[in-house]
């Protein structure tokens, strides 16, 4: 998610993606404006899910697979991460988003792998306010996972083809000065790069990858989880924002951008804007 312009990211690594890669990169930067316009929900989500697992769930799991799949804990277990869910309004068809579910457990398994080593039970480690402060950013912040795509898992584009081939090259110093032959190697080299550029291009184009010529703003994905998760109102979020803003934003503007948003990483539009979600009494599990 490198970005591209000063004002603007790619919702890819690079110019040219594959089907599918766009929403995975929106989802990201959601997932990072969530957490940081909604730090409150990120601590409910870790007390929620944390009193679920126990340590030897994750004694075995790869940290650096964030989707990799998870320890099954029964349907308590995810019944609490889908209402957590459900409370902010992460829902596709009127259900939980398949993506947000992994990304909740993905989260939980971290903070969870995490303190592996610890004596006390995952679910004490999610009452923030008995922690002092380094704690709290320990468990909600600087563990907040993010899935993107893999160019490992582009089962289709093999390294090998894309591996480019130069041509062999050779200098004969008592035939040829070094100057004249490093010009013809140059040039020989060039042209092999940009015919091997061409190949590898064509071959993705072939599979359906796609360019990205599109750059957002990723206040964007700020405005949008504001909106669809958080407790203001829509008019509120689009006159603060358009008051702090150098040019005026209409709010057929502001709308467009945001269910824009929500359109990539695929959530309904939140239709009833109120109060904050009230967080209900989850189900506590057996001690």
């Amino acid at each position: 998610m490198s970005k591209n312009h000063v004002n603007g990211i790619r919702l890819g690594y690079a110019r040219w993606q594959l089907p599918g890669d766009e929403a995975a990169f929106a989802r990201a930067w959601f997932w990072i404006a969530f957490q940081k316009v909604l730090p409150h929900a990120v601590e409910e989500l870790a007390e929620a899910g944390l009193a679920w697992l126990k340590p030897k769930d994750v004694t075995s799991w790869e940290p650096s697979k964030t989707l990799t799949p998870m320890p099954r804990r029964g349907p308590q277990y995810e019944k609490v991460i889908r209402e957590w869910a459900g409370r902010y309004h992460l829902t596709c068809d009127g259900k939980v988003a398949p993506w947000v579910l992994e990304h909740a457990k993905s989260a939980l398994m971290l903070w969870a792998f995490a303190h592996r080593d610890r004596t006390e039970p995952l679910a004490e480690l999610a009452q923030f306010e008995e922690h002092p402060r380094r704690e709290r950013q320990e468990l909600s912040r600087d563990h907040w996972p993010v899935s993107l795509p893999s160019p490992d898992s582009w089962d289709n584009f093999p390294r090998e083809a894309m591996t480019i081939q130069f041509p062999e090259c050779h200098w004969d110093p008592f035939f040829r000065d070094r100057e004249e032959a490093r010009a013809q190697i140059k040039e020989a080299v060039l042209s092999a790069l940009d015919k091997e550029l061409d190949r590898i291009e064509a071959k993705i184009r072939t599979a359906g990858a796609e360019q990205v010529p599109v750059k957002r703003n990723p206040r964007h994905f700020s405005w949008a989880v504001r909106v669809q998760c958080g407790q203001e109102t829509v008019r509120d979020i689009w006159e603060e924002v358009s008051t702090g803003h150098p040019t005026a934003i209409n709010r057929r503007s502001f709308d467009d951008a945001v269910y824009r948003v929500l359109e990539l990483v695929g959530l309904d539009h939140r239709k009833h804007r109120g109060g904050r979600p009230k967080k209900e009494p989850t189900t506590k599990p057996r001690s």
